[in-house]
């Protein structure tokens, strides 16, 4: 069953509900505040255990429901009036309110208190109808404002705020005939929400069949909880899931395709002030009104309006007229199309031209044209000739090679390969001519591409002539010159608030999945010697992979590979639970993987009991939140079991994985 899509299977929708008058409900949680500097769940109780440190020990378990519980309703509302005030409105609520204005949204049901689609509604000019739900003893949809925000668990500046388990349950009295009749008709789209402990969503489960579909956004590339697959998402249900965004470039990314983004107010900034003036009565200044009252020549009449718009104008005619000054705002606000009408002006005028290039490139991935990309790639390829010393123009052209690589199929290998190399050689000649973390990320994530393509190449085909364009001797350099970058920059660059974002994680495991031990280690032993300079949460990722590279290393001694896996896996237990002590989730994956190598160890030395009592271990950690290790766990036990005897039903009975979930 396939639950899974993206963001062009809501667009499609989306565009189809409108035309069809079909109404979207659009749920939001603390996710789509969270770039507001507003804490999620765990983030408040961070704060109650910093700011009420007695009543956070008096609850057990440290959940947001039973933390608040400890604390007074006076006490829980300033909390959250003090959180709600200090924040900015985020890009996500200003991509929610312009999709309300061009008709994209009709119902926003929000279980946040803060007040930021409000704000960002009233930034671009809309005004829907706001409802507390809290404090509405009876709901009629047929009075509903047709774009409408309804708090269901109350604002901050409300009189009821439902924080507690048992406030969330009373409150469902009055959201259940409400979820009904908004319900009807209707297409669901839920973004930053968790569903846990929340009546909402218990109700969303209990509905059989999402006739105009329900898309749940995850965060990131997180995999969908337990309780999201076992209670919710169903192909055959029509609820989805989709993966691979923050709330920010989900909503920015789903309003620039259904073309209302960016509002007037980033277009063009002096236009939208000008014609805000519009709704504001004229007034003319008391002063200058009774001086002037009857001089009928005069052309002064204190009016503030009139003068205000005088100065915005000459702000629009030198400013909004710059085609230098509009280009470089165009880009970064999306324009693309408008940064593109200066390309007759761009002759000889190098930082236009470079604007025209980015354009290009941003404009090719929003639509995914792979024609407009290359005439990026030419016209990049063409002001390097101009100006060969330039770092940023290497950057430049290293990216557009990225981008060309993704735009291409995966049949294509030995182009995308070409590409990944060829965006390579661009970045290190930039990052040679004028270093910079920022590039050597982009030199670390494409390393890491090149030896995850090679991998794949010669892991899933069979065709020799493809094989030989994987050229092994060219990944090497790749990853030593990489290494070499690395040793050189890494130190002066790098900080626990800016590292590597994981990646070194990533390709390590990748390099000793593909049993690419000598590299492996090189990467492994320079991590160690630069520990200092890590985010402390990433170490312990370091050192459980040093025991998977002795558990999986083929090479070594018997003896050696066990005591040094195990080694390994403990220091990296013992570190994660110092570090991250609240994350048990997280722990319990580390001790899941270490006894499934250490059973996948065992039954390469044919050691079939040993590898059924890790194997058992693992399996009685359960299926957790990062669901593909409980997989591991059904292969290997469907291996193991064939290979043990008819004597031995006692033992695979032991293991009880159904095999048939596989």
């Amino acid at each position: 069953m396939n639950i899974n899509r993206d963001i062009d299977d809501v667009i499609v929708s989306l565009k189809n509900a409108k035309r069809e008058g079909i109404k979207v409900n659009l749920l939001i949680g603390a996710g789509c505040s969270a770039t507001a500097d507003i804490p999620t769940a765990n983030g408040i109780v961070k704060l109650i255990k910093e700011k009420f440190p007695r009543e956070y020990e008096r609850a057990n378990p440290k959940s947001y429901e039973n933390c608040m519980s400890k604390l007074t309703p006076s006490e829980r509302r300033n909390l959250i009036k003090s959180l709600v005030d200090d924040a900015k409105i985020n890009w996500a609520h200003i991509a929610i309110a312009q999709l309300i204005k061009h008709n994209f949204f009709h119902r926003v049901l929000t279980t946040n208190f803060d007040n930021l689609l409000q704000r960002a509604c009233a930034l671009v000019g809309e005004f829907p109808g706001i409802y507390d739900l809290t404090t509405s003893s009876e709901f009629r949809s047929d009075l509903l404002f047709e774009k409408s925000i309804i708090h269901l668990h109350g604002q901050h500046t409300g009189f009821i705020l439902c924080n507690t388990k048992d406030e969330l349950e009373e409150q469902l009295n009055i959201i259940n005939p409400v979820f009904k009749q908004l319900n009807q008709n209707s297409l669901w789209l839920i973004v930053g929400y968790s569903g846990k402990n929340d009546p909402i969503f218990n109700l969303l489960s209990e509905q059989k069949l999402f006739e105009n579909r329900l898309f749940w956004v995850g965060y990131r590339y997180d995999e969908p909880e337990m309780h999201l697959k076992e209670n919710l998402l169903s192909e055959e249900k029509y609820a989805f899931y989709v993966s691979g965004h923050t709330s920010d470039d989900f909503f920015i990314e789903l309003a620039q395709n259904l073309d209302c983004f960016p509002p007037t107010f980033i277009q063009k900034p002096f236009t939208y002030l000008y014609s805000t003036l519009n709704n504001i009565t004229e007034y003319s200044e008391p002063g200058y009104r009774n001086r002037f009252k009857d001089d009928k020549d005069s052309n002064i009449n204190g009016n503030i309006q009139v003068s205000t718009k005088n100065f915005i104008n000459k702000a629009i005619y030198e400013i909004e007229s710059d085609p230098k000054l509009m280009a470089d705002h165009y880009l970064m606000a999306g324009l693309y199309d408008e940064v593109l009408e200066f390309d007759k002006k761009s002759e000889n005028d190098f930082e236009l031209e470079i604007n025209i290039i980015q354009a290009l490139k941003a404009k090719s991935i929003l639509h995914k044209e792979t024609n407009i990309i290359t005439e990026a790639k030419d016209r990049a390829e063409s002001l390097i000739s101009r100006y060969p010393d330039d770092p940023q123009l290497y950057t430049l052209l290293g990216e557009i090679h990225y981008e060309t690589f993704l735009m291409k199929s995966r049949v294509e290998l030995k182009e995308q390969f070409l590409d990944l190399i060829s965006s390579l050689d661009a970045m290190i000649y930039s990052m040679e001519l004028s270093p910079s973390m920022k590039k050597l990320k982009d030199i670390y994530y494409i390393t890491y591409m090149l030896f995850r393509d090679y991998n794949d190449q010669k892991l899933n085909t069979n065709n020799q002539n493809a094989k030989d364009d994987f050229n092994k001797g060219d990944l090497d350099k790749c990853l030593s010159t990489c290494l070499d970058l690395l040793k050189q920059y890494f130190k002066q660059f790098t900080t626990f608030n800016e590292t590597l974002d994981g990646l070194y994680i990533n390709l390590t495991y990748e390099l000793v999945a593909a049993e690419d031990y000598e590299n492996a280690r090189k990467y492994l032993t320079f991590y160690n010697e630069v520990k200092e300079y890590l985010n402390p949460h990433d170490v312990p990722f370091i050192d459980a992979n040093w025991g998977y590279w002795y558990f999986n290393n083929n090479t070594l001694e018997f003896s050696e590979a066990e005591e040094k896996g195990k080694y390994f896996y403990s220091i990296a237990f013992e570190q994660l639970s110092v570090n991250d002590p609240q994350n048990s989730d997280l722990l319990n994956a580390f001790k899941q993987k270490y006894y499934l190598e250490h059973s996948k160890f065992y039954l390469r030395y044919e050691m079939i009991q040993e590898a059924t009592d890790m194997l058992i271990e693992a399996k009685n950690l359960g299926e957790l939140r990062y669901s593909f290790l409980y997989n591991e766990c059904k292969e290997l036990a469907i291996e193991i079991k064939s290979k043990l005897d008819l004597k031995n039903q006692e033992v695979a009975s032991a293991l009880d994985i159904d095999e048939e979930s596989n």
